[in-house]
């Protein structure tokens, strides 16, 4: 048998304003793995898919939407403003759902499939940098991605 999970870049790869949307991903890639090793003697793979950011109405979704008395305090409104023309920007550039319905088809048919699978797969190398470098210079570039500077705002 196969049990597909859906996670995300994010699950691997958390960026400033993401934390919340990262942790679930996480904990979803952290079940993954553990059903992948439990599962293991019963003959059933679990696999993990990771796509980027994928063209969906999500950025309606979040897009300064808050509820009444939800303000974002005057000390975090450049932080979310620049995590909401990040997420805009990606949302330009980001991959068709079909690309990862295809991709969990494969996923699902394949002989002997891997245990996660990046959505496009052009997302590896920059995940393999961000996991390979010190966390100092890692945060610096993600912060540097999202217009925020290699230090504190």
């Amino acid at each position: 048998g196969r049990i597909i999970n859906l996670s995300s870049v994010v699950g691997r790869i958390t960026f400033p304003t993401m934390g919340v949307y990262g942790a679930t991903k996480y904990a979803v890639e952290a079940l993954s793995d553990a059903l992948r090793q439990e599962l293991a003697g019963f003959g059933i793979k679990v696999i993990i898919m990771e796509p980027g950011f994928v063209a969906t109405n999500l950025a309606d979704a979040t897009d300064g939407k808050r509820e009444p008395g939800q303000a974002v305090p005057a000390a975090y409104a450049h932080l979310v403003a620049t995590g909401e023309e990040y997420l805009a920007a990606q949302m330009v550039k980001a991959v068709a759902p079909e690309k990862v319905a295809t991709a969990i088809v494969n996923a699902a048919t394949r002989r002997s499939p891997r245990a996660r699978y990046l959505v496009p797969a052009r997302s590896k190398p920059l995940i393999t940098l961000l996991s390979a470098l010190p966390d100092r210079l890692a945060d610096r570039a993600k912060r540097q991605a999202l217009g925020l500077g290699g230090s504190g705002n």
